[in-house]
């Protein structure tokens, strides 16, 4: 048997740093986060089939050579079998069959769109269906949680939330972003979240504590260095959006995927002006999902 899911990418809208979590919180080395994410239209095609072996032997495919896979041989490396663990450990008793997971990539890799994680809740996702479980949406949460932070946010099933803890406390909000759309720049490199969080620790960021409502456009992650030493580009990205018509643009958690807010029926217009700049980088549109 086997099941396809559609893993929808997200935005973060806004995400303020708080600080460190202190000592004997259990969340020693993650750092504390608000942030307001909404889901988009672009989305991962996942799909996991169950095989007629019992040894709970897991192989992961995906066009995209550089997810971690079978083929290349660092597939525990991949999300997804994160997540399977994460079930396996937290539901032992669940059926012993062999998995095969297949990936058709469209997020991109390690840009802040949340693909890896979205990936994995899927997979989550695919075997409440295909297994009959019976795992309520805090069940679902609580096991994301154990293989993410915005993970939680995914097992939701929520179109727009708040986030808190170190991501992973999904509070769900009224949608606020009708007739808008997303004109998104990658420009196809790699950012590693934990370098980011890292280096804004280290620089003793004075705008930790800062909290600025869950409607306000801001990033702290872009004054992180690591992002401004990696990713130099940023400032123009998003200076290039705003001047091809955007009314507001910024970098999507912790890059260095950037996108811009612009109506609906304005974006292709913005995306071709927005190519003409950036000829060697991927420019696509995205929505917000609507009507999840």
């Amino acid at each position: 048997m086997k099941i396809t899911i559609n893993a929808h990418a997200k935005i973060n809208w806004n995400l303020q740093v708080l600080g460190d979590f202190p000592s004997g919180s259990g969340n020693e080395g993650y750092t504390r986060i608000e942030s307001t994410l909404v889901l988009l239209d672009l989305f991962d095609a996942v799909t996991v089939q169950t095989l007629p072996r019992t040894n709970r032997a897991l192989e992961i495919l995906c066009d995209n050579p550089q997810v971690p896979q079978t083929s290349t041989g660092n597939a525990q490396a991949n999300v997804c079998a994160k997540a399977v663990r994460a079930l396996y450990e937290e539901y032992p008793d669940v059926p012993q069959n062999d998995l095969r997971i297949t990936i058709k990539k469209h997020i991109p890799l390690s840009g802040g769109l949340g693909g890896s994680s979205t990936d994995g809740v899927a997979v989550i996702d695919a075997l409440h269906q295909l297994w009959n479980l019976s795992l309520s949406k805090q069940d679902k949460i609580n096991l994301a949680s154990r293989f993410g932070s915005d993970t939680a946010f995914f097992a939701s099933g929520y179109r727009c939330a708040q986030v808190t803890g170190r991501g992973n406390i999904p509070q769900k909000i009224v949608p606020f972003l009708a007739d808008t759309s997303f004109v998104f720049v990658y420009p196809l490199k790699e950012v590693f979240v934990g370098d980011v969080y890292n280096s804004l620790r280290e620089c003793d960021y004075e705008g930790c504590g800062t909290k600025r409502g869950q409607a306000v456009f801001a990033n702290d992650l872009e004054r992180a260095p690591y992002v401004r030493h990696i990713f130099p580009e940023r400032e123009e990205i998003c200076r290039v959006l705003r001047e091809s018509g955007c009314s507001q643009a910024q970098m999507s958690g912790s890059g260095p995927t950037c996108f811009g807010v612009i109506e609906q029926r304005k974006a292709r217009a913005v995306a071709t002006r927005v190519k003409e700049r950036f000829s060697k980088y991927d420019v696509f549109i995205s929505n917000p999902l609507r009507g999840a």
